[in-house]
């Protein structure tokens, strides 16, 4: 039986989608024939040439809006019946599509093309966006899907090609979705992930990619952390670390095959496992294996400087910390447990001295964060400046967000907040800890980071009033308020077409009523 695998955009452009890399492995292993395409990827190389690279910006909100991608879609149709065309000349019996929030719309618009031509392919959706329930249930309704896989798909992928392949009933296969079986429950991770094959690679296209490529990989699945704010703990509710030995071997064949000496760590974080991560630096410095990586770490206090020594020399040009906070307080009530104890100034210091590259990621007004705690934050980096050079902050611009499947989304209660109409507009019950409240808190941070000629990801808004004005009108609805921000920002801006328009909207809804 042959598979066909495709990542449809959006998705990134420095790297060969990993999700898809691992499933081909797991089932070639198993005798299918794979055959994989990065349409995302493809699509970028032909659109970019026609002014449209800006649609690939990370976390661009287009391809979330299904009106604005159906005629993205209808626009390029001639191309993307191409892509479908090929798919079917490949003549897959399965086709199945990784599915995030920001490919699902353009996923179902290519499987919709698919059956149009031929109903007889077998089409499944799986990912991040395929978890047990809602999502899911929602996705399986809709009549081009035959079949969703939740969660860690290898296993669950695996029992339904054999059913498939041998005309036998699914019943029973766990974590599925299907139009006629009952979901028959959520099927366990898998235990030792050290029995996975190396992910495969083949069938990409190399040279579509940002150059040099940077091949993704993993050390681990899961976190330690609890992180409230988190929506991947749904999908990896338990941690499982792969040991050094096998990260090493990974890389080294994967270095090898593909010709590639640039990796990054796409995990949660590469020091979930503290004696993994230092016996693999230890051997890629061992065997003077030349490569270089990237990745996501936790702080905790096991990152001495005799480790990010070895980090460094292994390699690693960069290393983001999710830091998030200077409050012990706050990041336990975060759920950020590997931090506690930590002496975060030594660690920055730490950094500096072996001259690693690092990132902070950084939030603004986690529930329960006071303006003493934010001081604490600026007061930080004031005493630490000296210790910047190698140092840049991922200052958040969504402040603080609580998204679908977050702990802290569907309990907020716990918390005492009020949840908003998106992941960034909830707000306290008291009312002190808002939107606005938290993006005045952001533009100081911005300007402090300024004045100390600190490095930092995004810049400060330039239309603060206006986005006041957008939190006052579509999340309060007052109207007396949102105007008079309309009113400032256009004072700044003139030419703001955006709060020329709904200055007119919030005056004609007054108008209408009694104030």
């Amino acid at each position: 039986m042959k598979v066909a695998l495709i990542q449809a955009p959006f998705w990134g452009i420095k790297s060969p989608p990993l999700g898809l890399a691992c499933l081909s492995a797991y089932i070639k292993n198993r005798g299918y024939q794979v055959y994989k395409r990065d349409l995302n990827i493809e699509a970028y190389s032909v659109l970019k040439n026609q002014g449209l690279e800006n649609l690939w910006q990370l976390n661009q909100p287009m391809w979330g809006d299904y009106k604005q991608v159906l005629a993205f879609y209808e626009e390029h149709k001639e191309l993307f019946t191409s892509y479908v065309n090929d798919i079917l000349i490949a003549d897959p019996e399965v086709i199945g599509f990784s599915i995030l929030w920001s490919t699902e719309i353009m996923s179902r618009l290519l499987a919709t093309e698919i059956k149009k031509i031929n109903p007889k392919k077998i089409i499944i959706f799986g990912g991040p966006q395929c978890t047990v329930g809602y999502f899911s249930e929602r996705i399986i309704a809709l009549p081009q899907i035959d079949f969703v896989v939740c969660g860690e798909g290898e296993a669950t992928l695996y029992e339904l090609l054999e059913a498939l392949k041998n005309n036998q009933s699914i019943k029973g296969i766990e974590s599925l979705y299907s139009k006629h079986e009952k979901f028959c429950g959520t099927r366990p991770l898998i235990k030792n992930i050290n029995s996975l094959p190396f992910p495969d690679f083949d069938d990409y296209k190399f040279d579509l990619y940002l150059q040099p490529v940077m091949l993704a990989t993993n050390t681990s699945r899961g976190c330690p952390n609890r992180c409230i704010y988190c929506d991947e703990k749904i999908f990896w509710n338990i941690f499982r670390s792969y040991p050094g030995e096998r990260i090493f071997e990974e890389i080294r064949y994967q270095a090898e095959k593909y010709n590639i000496d640039r990796f990054e760590f796409t995990d949660s974080l590469v020091n979930g496992n503290i004696k993994s991560l230092e016996k693999f630096c230890d051997l890629v410095i061992e065997n003077n294996l030349k490569i270089s990586w990237m990745s996501q770490a936790a702080v905790r206090k096991e990152m001495t400087r005799e480790l990010l020594q070895k980090i460094k020399d292994s390699g690693c040009f960069h290393l983001c910390f999710g830091m998030e906070h200077f409050s012990q307080e706050l990041l336990q009530k975060m759920g950020k447990v590997l931090c506690k104890n930590v002496d975060f100034d030594r660690l920055i210091r730490n950094c500096f001295e072996v001259q690693l590259p690092t990132g902070l990621n950084w939030m603004f007004g986690f529930p329960g964060e006071t303006d003493e705690d934010f001081q604490a934050d600026l007061d930080f980096f004031t005493r630490n400046v000296s210790y910047m050079e190698y140092i840049s902050v991922n200052n958040s611009q969504g402040f603080c967000g609580f998204t679908p499947n977050c702990y802290a989304y569907e309990h907020p209660d716990d918390i005492d907040i009020i949840l908003g109409p998106d992941a960034c507009t909830w707000k306290s019950k008291d009312n002190k800890n808002t939107y606005v409240t938290r993006l005045l808190k952001y533009q100081k941070f911005c300007d402090h980071l300024d004045t100390l000629k600190i490095k930092y990801s995004f810049p400060k808004f330039k239309n603060e009033n206006e986005l006041i004005g957008n939190y006052y009108f579509n999340c309060e609805k007052d109207y007396n308020l949102a105007l008079e921000y309309y009113k400032k920002e256009l004072l700044q801006n003139e030419n703001s077409e955006h709060s020329k328009e709904y200055s007119i909207k919030c005056s004609d809804l007054l108008k209408g009523e009694s104030i």
